[in-house]
């Protein structure tokens, strides 16, 4: 019976195993980071946000309707956020996704965020959600200043 040497036999049959496993020609199955990160945003207000920011870009006030906090619930009804809708717009400036995340001044309740949209001279517009029971919700729009914005506590990216 001959003694095979172990270690020239596992150095070999690694080498062997590694160029078979890399000769054939690999699928494309990755996936652009953006995609990835549009599908599964590191944090779950960004999600709202952009959903909320793409209904006002574009015209959709149901689409926007659904995402409303109890006070705006009990406040808007469909044909006010149509009419309020331009207005909005232009607030936004048309952008569907936040550029960053960021803590909500105290006042506007416990878990609350904001949302960068665009920046304009000395304030930067903001998308306002509130949490509650367990889900971010549209609260509001707003244009603080830099200075401000810039003291929150920021969440994302």
């Amino acid at each position: 019976m001959r003694k095979i040497a172990m270690k020239p036999f596992l150095i070999s049959f690694f080498l062997l195993s590694t160029l078979l496993g890399c000769s054939g020609k690999a699928e494309e199955t990755t996936t652009p980071v953006a995609e990835i990160e549009k599908e599964n945003p590191s944090h779950p207000a960004v999600g709202v946000a952009n959903e909320v920011l793409a209904a006002v870009a574009n015209g959709d006030a149901e689409g926007l309707q659904k995402h409303l906090n109890a006070t705006n619930q009990k406040n808007l009804t469909l044909e006010k956020i149509k009419k309020y809708m331009p207005e909005m717009k232009k607030d936004t400036g048309g952008i569907t996704e936040i550029g960053e995340l960021r803590k909500a001044p105290k006042f506007v309740g416990e878990g609350a965020v904001v949302g960068k949209c665009r920046v304009e001279g000395h304030e930067v517009f903001t998308v306002v959600l509130t949490f509650e029971d367990g889900a971010y919700r549209f609260e509001d729009f707003s244009s603080p200043s830099v200075k401000k914005y810039e003291t929150l506590e920021k969440l994302w990216p």
